[in-house]
């Protein structure tokens, strides 16, 4: 029996986490990746690789749904920390504080460690001026090295990489069993998805290896503060800023995260400079995990969707790739409609 040809296009945290699952549990496969960038240039490698709970911001997607990717995702993670892989791929156990002006009503904090309600008297020698807060411990995952861990599974499993840029997906007519569209914002021209708009990012990396906690405030009056060590650097953020296409440094967004977050934690003030990175996150009413049967031109195209998360990328990586996975096996079964008309 002839092996089926999958492809996935899109190298970021999700399009990698898709083609590790896919080569690793579909049998008799070849599976192909295309990417017009790689590790270190997608946007997830700028992401603070915060796995930890935070407010839904996806209003229109199952809320089910949302909670078995956060799930999967975090169980793996879990298992990588409990491997000889955990130094090399990025990800490690962070404990902090998530700081908020109402109390904090988090979803699946029953899945994290450590979950502890600050007192007043905490607040106040810690983070005067904070009404309320959480303390817990977390599993954060580390892009830069993730991504290209993550790369080096799937080709050490027989998976291809072609790096290359594709305009639309027509230009795989004809080549693939199944095509993998992993493409985030891209899918705005890739399948022609308008609904998809950026949520631009910005953060600083600074090194500063005296932070050893993460602290989170989310703010009504203003962007979120994101302090958030890493294995090699600190992540500070950040702005989420939905609509703006530019991928140019902003000062005036620099010097605000910098200023916030050296309000919370003074001694950054201290830090030495890295590098700064800005992003356009894939922002979608509902994140598009589903299988499609494409008409281009006179013959069929088999094609799963798995993009639009939105600044929830790392998070829901492994849950929403394994979804994806288990469409692509319910979709190489299927039949496509007669194409000779």
């Amino acid at each position: 029996m002839a092996s089926k040809k999958l492809c996935v296009v899109g190298a970021g945290v999700i399009g990698l986490s898709t083609a590790v699952n896919l080569i690793e549990c579909i049998p008799n496969v070849t599976v192909t990746l295309i990417a017009d960038k790689l590790s270190p240039g997608t946007t997830g490698d700028g992401a603070a690789g915060i796995t930890g709970p935070r407010p839904l911001s996806f209003g229109h997607t199952n809320e089910p749904m949302q909670r078995q990717w956060f799930e999967d995702t975090y169980r793996h993670f879990e298992s990588l920390m409990k491997s000889e892989s955990a130094d090399t791929c990025g990800v490690q156990y962070l404990s902090g504080y998530y700081l908020s002006e109402d109390k904090p009503s988090l979803p699946w904090l029953d899945l994290m460690y450590n979950v502890q309600l600050m007192s007043d008297k905490d607040l106040n020698k810690l983070y005067p001026g904070h009404r309320y807060g959480l303390f817990f411990t977390m599993i954060t995952c580390d892009s830069r090295r993730y991504l290209p861990w993550l790369l080096k599974r799937f080709e050490q499993n027989g998976g291809q990489v072609i790096q290359k840029h594709l305009e639309n997906i027509n230009e795989l007519a004809g080549q693939y069993d199944v095509v993998i569209n992993c493409t985030g914002i891209g899918a705005r021209h890739f399948v022609g998805d308008n609904t998809i708009q950026p949520a631009r990012g910005q953060a600083i990396r600074v090194h500063a290896p005296w932070i050893k906690h993460f602290t989170l405030c989310m703010r009504e009056s203003g962007p979120q503060i994101v302090i958030v060590p890493g294995v090699d650097d600190v992540y500070l953020g950040g702005t989420f800023d939905v609509g703006n296409w530019s991928k140019e440094m902003d000062e005036k967004d620099k010097q605000t995260i910098y200023e916030d977050c050296c309000q919370l934690v003074p001694s950054l003030r201290k830090a030495t400079w890295k590098f700064d990175w800005v992003g356009l996150r894939p922002l979608r009413p509902v994140v598009r995990v589903e299988k499609e049967i494409m008409k281009i031109g006179r013959s069929y195209m088999k094609v799963v969707h798995n993009y639009g998360h939105g600044a929830k990328g790392v998070c829901y990586s492994w849950g929403s790739a394994k979804q994806a996975t288990q469409l692509v096996k319910e979709i190489l079964s299927e039949q496509l409609p007669n194409s000779r008309l």
